[in-house]
Formats: structure tokens, C-alpha cells, sequence
């Protein structure tokens, strides 16, 4: 809006009108035969105040001509502020705008923002989830190798003992067969009677 510039009320213009002196011109009298009579030489004077505006009526052009720029100076002053109040909504009106289209935005980021994390986050997840399921399958490999040697071993040691276990009671049993063999032919040595040998004379 394109501000308007200020005018103000002309100054009533008093027009000043000053009469020119009147101009006596000496007409000779006639002669007469009376006697001379004396005639007032003293010419009439000038009225200083012809066309001049009273002060009554300057007080009341002063007071219509305050008015009128009083009526003038409120209107003007009035439009400015009104023009000023109208430029203060639009900027009001443009900030809010601004303001919601950065809140937009602002959240819009904030969106793909935690949207990034998120996906960060799922393939930290997703690898740390694999690497246990590649432990745990390693894990579980080396137990069930563990647990096969065991058991292979296990059935090695078994056999192993129950084959010292049979051994040493045949070792066991011979020995008690050998010692009871021994004690018999020892008493059975005792009872019989070996003969002379004959004697060659």
C-alpha cells in the first residue's frame, strides 16, 4: 500500500484592499461679491482599517482552519495506522506460514532422521543375531565332536577295562589252579614210596 503523502489545509488567504487616498483638487470659487467666507483646509482623514478582517472574524478562520487540520492530521494519522496494522497481520500471517513450513520440515527430517536409525539399528540387530547363530552353530559343532570323542573314547576305555577285568580273573584263577596243582603234587610226592636202587656187589 503505497503511503500517502501528507497535505495540509491551505491558510485562508485574508485579501488586504487599501483604498487609495482621495485625491482633493482645488476648484477656484467664484467671485462673488459677499464677503470672503473661511473655508476647513484640514483633509478628511484615511480609514487605516477598510478591507482589513476584524480579529473576530481572523479568531474564527483560526479556529475552522485548527479544525479542519485537526479533521485532516486524524485522518491521515488514522489511514497510517490502519496501513501499519494491515502490514503487521501480513507479516504475522507470513511468519506463521514460515513458521509451519519449517515445522514441516523440521519434522520431516526428525522422521527420516529416526527412519535411519531405525534401519542402522535393525542391521547392527540383524548381524549380531547372526554372528550368535554362527557361534552357536560352531558351538554346537564342536560339542557334538567333543561328545562323539567322548563316546567313541568312552567305549574304547569300557573295553579296555572289562578285557583287564577278564584278564586278571583268568591271571587270578590260573594262579589259584597253578597253586592248588603245586600243593597236590607236593602231597602226593609225600605218599609215594620211591624203591632202592639195587646195590652191585
Amino acid at each position: 500500500m503505497i503511503a500517502q503523502a501528507p497535505s495540509y489545509v491551505a491558510a485562508p488567504a485574508t485579501i488586504m484592499e487599501t483604498m487609495a487616498a482621495p485625491v482633493y483638487s482645488s476648484v477656484a470659487a467664484p467671485m462673488t461679491v459677499a464677503a470672503p467666507t473661511a473655508a476647513f483646509g484640514m483633509p478628511q482623514p484615511v480609514k487605516l482599517t477598510q478591507g482589513m478582517p476584524e480579529p473576530a472574524l481572523l479568531e474564527r478562520e483560526k479556529v475552522a482552519y485548527n479544525q479542519a487540520l485537526e479533521k485532516q492530521l486524524k485522518k491521515q494519522t488514522d489511514a497510517v495506522l490502519q496501513e501499519a496494522a494491515i502490514k503487521k497481520k501480513m507479516l504475522e500471517q507470513q511468519a506463521a506460514t514460515q513458521r509451519a513450513e519449517f515445522e514441516l520440515q523440521l519434522d520431516e527430517r526428525l522422521k527420516m532422521s529416526c527412519l535411519q536409525v531405525d534401519q542402522e539399528a535393525n542391521t547392527q540387530c540383524n548381524g549380531l543375531r547372526e554372528a550368535a547363530i554362527t557361534q552357536q552353530t560352531a558351538l554346537e559343532e564342536r560339542a557334538a565332536i567333543q561328545a562323539a570323542d567322548y563316546n567313541k573314547k568312552k567305549a574304547i576305555e569300557d573295553f579296555s577295562f572289562k578285557s583287564y577285568e577278564v584278564q586278571k580273573q583268568w591271571f587270578e584263577k590260573e594262579a589259584a589252579f597253578t597253586q592248588q596243582y603245586q600243593q597236590v603234587m607236593k602231597a602226593g610226592s609225600k605218599a609215594v614210596i620211591t624203591p632202592a636202587l639195587p646195590t652191585v656187589v
